[in-house]
């Protein structure tokens, strides 16, 4: 289930194309499952590397081997909050009390963001903008939620991350099924419901993101309650995000 939910075609074919845009290296060599090596560390990866790379089972998942400068960090992330804050005005006008604004600014910027969270954002963010803003939005949407004169950072934090994160699993799915006026195939729409699956496997490997978030992901569409289940780590769960 996990190697169908996350079939590295459309990634890889993603990241191929923004090697052609911009420099995307890889960060350490790249094996096959079996141990054949791939690619050696430092080698600039674009479209003539798709076949190399999507004819093998990697050893690891392939966003653990790259990165591309600049790469999105907090900075970017608020930067990117305070385009999107000054275009919507109705998610200004939640974030109107400067206390409530700066709370989430400040969780969105301090988000933790392991390199292969942090070069998928980076992909997102070049090459499927509305995506990439969709990311922002959820966030700073979850952050406001979450946040109250009694609340915790951390829970804002929390919320902050699951919003960010909750669509990640879409750079694995057909670009296609990001055109709304698609009609879409029977594969087409199997890949579109298991996509947060595919988001909270992407998350739930990075020790940085506790359980609550994890699920949170995991369930952030009606009825995704009824998926395969062995991501949960515990039933506690403050923190519930649907968009």
């Amino acid at each position: 289930m996990t190697n169908a939910v996350l079939d590295p075609c459309h990634y890889v074919r993603a990241v191929t194309e923004l090697g052609e845009k911009r420099p995307v290296l890889t960060s350490r060599a790249i094996y096959n499952e079996r141990g054949m090596k791939l690619l050696d560390a430092g080698v600039r990866v674009d479209t003539r590397m798709y076949e190399r790379l999507i004819e093998h089972r990697l050893a690891v998942p392939v966003e653990d081997c790259l990165s591309s400068e600049p790469a999105v960090n907090g900075r970017v992330l608020q930067e990117a909050a305070e385009v999107v804050l000054a275009r919507w005005p109705l998610l200004a006008a939640m974030g109107a009390q400067p206390k409530t604004r700066e709370v989430v600014l400040a969780a969105l910027s301090s988000l933790p963001l392991p390199a292969p969270i942090g070069f998928s954002l980076t992909l997102a963010r070049e090459s499927f903008p509305d995506l990439f803003e969709h990311a922002v939005l959820t966030a700073l949407t979850a952050g406001y939620l979450a946040w109250s004169p009694v609340a915790r950072r951390h829970d804002v934090l929390l919320a902050c991350a699951a919003g960010l994160l909750h669509d990640l699993g879409m750079l694995h799915v057909d670009p296609i099924l990001m055109a709304p006026e698609k009609h879409l195939s029977a594969e087409q729409r199997r890949q579109l419901y298991v996509h947060p699956l595919a988001s909270a496997l992407m998350v739930e490997r990075h020790h940085e993101y506790p359980r609550e978030v994890v699920r949170a992901i995991l369930e952030h569409h009606e009825g995704t309650s009824a998926l395969p289940r062995p991501l949960v780590r515990g039933d506690e769960f403050r923190v519930n995000i649907v968009s």
